[in-house]
Protein backbone atom coordinates (compact mmCIF):
# COMPACT_ATOMS: atom_id res chain seq x y z
CA UNK A 1 0.00 0.00 0.00
CA UNK A 2 2.92 2.49 0.95
CA UNK A 3 4.32 1.75 -2.50
CA UNK A 4 1.68 2.66 -4.57
CA UNK A 5 0.74 5.85 -2.63
CA UNK A 6 4.14 7.01 -3.50
CA UNK A 7 3.87 6.14 -6.80
CA UNK A 8 0.59 8.22 -7.20
CA UNK A 9 2.45 11.13 -5.84
CA UNK A 10 5.12 10.71 -8.05
CA UNK A 11 2.30 10.45 -10.67
CA UNK A 12 0.77 13.50 -9.69
CA UNK A 13 4.10 15.76 -9.05
CA UNK A 14 5.34 14.62 -12.56
CA UNK A 15 1.80 15.42 -14.05
CA UNK A 16 1.72 18.83 -12.43
CA UNK A 17 5.19 19.34 -13.79
CA UNK A 18 4.22 18.90 -16.86
CA UNK A 19 1.51 21.38 -17.01
CA UNK A 20 3.55 24.03 -15.92
CA UNK A 21 5.93 23.26 -18.59
CA UNK A 22 3.09 23.42 -21.24
CA UNK A 23 1.51 26.62 -19.78
CA UNK A 24 5.07 27.97 -20.05
CA UNK A 25 5.76 27.26 -23.73
CA UNK A 26 2.37 28.23 -24.60
CA UNK A 27 2.89 31.41 -23.03
CA UNK A 28 6.37 31.64 -24.69
CA UNK A 29 4.71 31.03 -28.24
CA UNK A 30 2.07 33.99 -27.45
CA UNK A 31 4.45 36.46 -26.05
CA UNK A 32 7.63 36.01 -28.36
CA UNK A 33 6.50 33.47 -31.22
CA UNK A 34 7.70 30.64 -32.93
CA UNK A 35 7.36 29.74 -36.99
CA UNK A 36 9.08 26.36 -37.42
CA UNK A 37 10.40 25.28 -41.10
CA UNK A 38 11.50 21.87 -42.11
CA UNK A 39 13.59 20.70 -45.10
CA UNK A 40 13.62 24.10 -46.64
CA UNK A 41 17.38 23.86 -48.28
CA UNK A 42 16.21 20.33 -49.91
CA UNK A 43 12.77 21.63 -51.07
CA UNK A 44 14.47 24.58 -52.13
CA UNK A 45 17.00 22.35 -54.44
CA UNK A 46 14.30 20.29 -55.68
CA UNK A 47 12.07 23.21 -56.75
CA UNK A 48 14.93 24.60 -58.52
CA UNK A 49 15.87 21.23 -60.18
CA UNK A 50 11.95 20.87 -61.38
CA UNK A 51 12.03 24.75 -62.58
CA UNK A 52 15.66 23.81 -64.50
CA UNK A 53 13.88 20.77 -66.38
CA UNK A 54 10.99 22.30 -67.45
CA UNK A 55 13.35 24.56 -69.87
CA UNK A 56 11.23 28.03 -69.99
CA UNK A 57 12.96 30.23 -71.45
CA UNK A 58 10.02 32.98 -72.22
CA UNK A 59 7.19 34.00 -69.47
CA UNK A 60 5.13 36.37 -68.37
CA UNK A 61 5.37 37.14 -64.38
CA UNK A 62 3.04 39.33 -62.34
CA UNK A 63 4.56 39.32 -58.90
CA UNK A 64 3.12 41.31 -55.63
CA UNK A 65 6.79 43.34 -54.69
CA UNK A 66 7.18 46.93 -52.88
CA UNK A 67 3.31 47.48 -52.14
CA UNK A 68 3.00 47.09 -56.21
CA UNK A 69 2.40 44.72 -58.69
CA UNK A 70 5.02 44.11 -61.11
CA UNK A 71 4.41 42.74 -64.45
CA UNK A 72 7.28 41.28 -65.98
CA UNK A 73 8.57 39.55 -69.46
CA UNK A 74 11.24 37.71 -69.04
CA UNK A 75 12.94 35.98 -72.76
CA UNK A 76 16.05 34.34 -71.38
CA UNK A 77 16.46 35.13 -68.10
CA UNK A 78 16.34 38.79 -68.76
CA UNK A 79 13.45 41.43 -68.45
CA UNK A 80 12.36 42.77 -71.95
CA UNK A 81 9.42 44.31 -71.16
CA UNK A 82 8.42 45.72 -67.43
CA UNK A 83 4.78 47.04 -65.90
CA UNK A 84 3.86 48.33 -62.16
CA UNK A 85 0.30 49.20 -61.04
CA UNK A 86 0.85 50.97 -57.80
CA UNK A 87 -1.16 50.23 -54.47
CA UNK A 88 -2.46 46.65 -55.60
CA UNK A 89 -5.59 48.35 -57.00
CA UNK A 90 -6.90 45.85 -59.68
CA UNK A 91 -8.51 48.28 -61.23
CA UNK A 92 -5.84 50.53 -62.26
CA UNK A 93 -3.82 49.87 -65.67
CA UNK A 94 -0.58 48.78 -65.60
CA UNK A 95 1.87 51.41 -66.64
CA UNK A 96 5.14 50.84 -68.44
CA UNK A 97 8.69 50.96 -67.03
CA UNK A 98 11.39 52.37 -69.39
CA UNK A 99 14.86 50.42 -69.74
CA UNK A 100 16.42 52.76 -67.99
CA UNK A 101 13.65 52.18 -64.77
CA UNK A 102 13.83 48.71 -65.41
CA UNK A 103 17.95 49.13 -64.56
CA UNK A 104 17.53 51.50 -62.21
CA UNK A 105 15.07 49.71 -59.82
CA UNK A 106 16.52 46.07 -60.21
CA UNK A 107 13.70 44.34 -61.67
CA UNK A 108 15.86 41.82 -62.61
CA UNK A 109 15.62 40.40 -59.38
CA UNK A 110 11.46 39.31 -59.78
CA UNK A 111 12.76 37.25 -62.38
CA UNK A 112 11.95 33.58 -60.82
CA UNK A 113 16.12 33.08 -61.97
CA UNK A 114 16.76 36.27 -59.74
CA UNK A 115 14.18 35.32 -56.51
CA UNK A 116 15.76 31.30 -56.97
CA UNK A 117 19.33 33.72 -56.39
CA UNK A 118 17.97 35.70 -53.92
CA UNK A 119 16.52 32.66 -51.59
CA UNK A 120 20.39 31.21 -52.61
CA UNK A 121 21.93 34.05 -51.27
CA UNK A 122 19.86 33.84 -47.62
CA UNK A 123 19.67 29.85 -47.30
CA UNK A 124 23.06 28.79 -46.76
CA UNK A 125 23.25 28.33 -43.40
CA UNK A 126 19.65 27.19 -42.65
CA UNK A 127 19.64 23.63 -41.47
CA UNK A 128 17.08 20.73 -41.86
CA UNK A 129 14.83 22.58 -39.23
CA UNK A 130 14.59 26.04 -38.51
CA UNK A 131 12.95 26.93 -35.55
CA UNK A 132 12.22 30.77 -35.63
CA UNK A 133 11.50 30.53 -39.66
CA UNK A 134 13.60 33.78 -40.34
CA UNK A 135 12.64 32.90 -44.24
CA UNK A 136 9.14 31.39 -45.23
CA UNK A 137 9.48 30.46 -48.61
CA UNK A 138 6.20 28.63 -50.46
CA UNK A 139 6.98 26.83 -54.27
CA UNK A 140 4.71 25.77 -56.70
CA UNK A 141 3.99 21.93 -57.34
CA UNK A 142 4.19 21.54 -61.08
CA UNK A 143 6.67 24.12 -62.49
CA UNK A 144 8.63 24.73 -59.27
CA UNK A 145 8.98 28.53 -59.03
CA UNK A 146 8.78 30.10 -56.00
CA UNK A 147 5.42 31.44 -55.09
CA UNK A 148 6.37 32.94 -51.80
CA UNK A 149 9.35 34.45 -50.75
CA UNK A 150 9.64 36.72 -47.03
CA UNK A 151 12.30 37.38 -45.06
CA UNK A 152 11.35 38.47 -41.19
CA UNK A 153 14.33 40.54 -39.89
CA UNK A 154 11.60 41.98 -37.08
CA UNK A 155 12.45 38.62 -34.68
CA UNK A 156 10.35 36.17 -34.44
CA UNK A 157 6.83 37.68 -34.02
CA UNK A 158 4.10 37.49 -31.05
CA UNK A 159 2.93 39.90 -29.00
CA UNK A 160 6.23 41.52 -28.08
CA UNK A 161 7.80 41.41 -31.72
CA UNK A 162 9.56 44.72 -32.18
CA UNK A 163 8.51 46.78 -34.95
CA UNK A 164 5.86 44.26 -36.06
CA UNK A 165 5.07 44.81 -39.85
CA UNK A 166 7.90 47.27 -41.13
CA UNK A 167 10.77 44.95 -41.10
CA UNK A 168 9.75 41.90 -42.93
CA UNK A 169 9.71 41.90 -47.23
CA UNK A 170 8.05 40.02 -49.04
CA UNK A 171 7.68 38.75 -52.69
CA UNK A 172 4.26 36.56 -53.74
CA UNK A 173 4.03 35.46 -57.37
CA UNK A 174 0.63 36.05 -58.52
CA UNK A 175 0.67 34.52 -62.08
CA UNK A 176 3.02 32.86 -64.40
CA UNK A 177 2.56 33.03 -68.23
CA UNK A 178 4.32 30.41 -69.97
CA UNK A 179 5.11 31.70 -73.37
CA UNK A 180 7.77 29.35 -75.49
Amino acid sequence: MNNDNQNESKRKIVSKYAMYILILLILWIMLFGCRLALFMPQKLTQAKNLWDSKNVTHYEVVVYAEFAEIKLEVLDDQVIKAMWRGGLRPDKPFEPFDQEQIIARDLQKYTIEGLFQQIESVTPNMGIIDINGRILLDFDPGLGFPKLYEINDCGVGGLLSPGIGHCASSIRVKSITILN
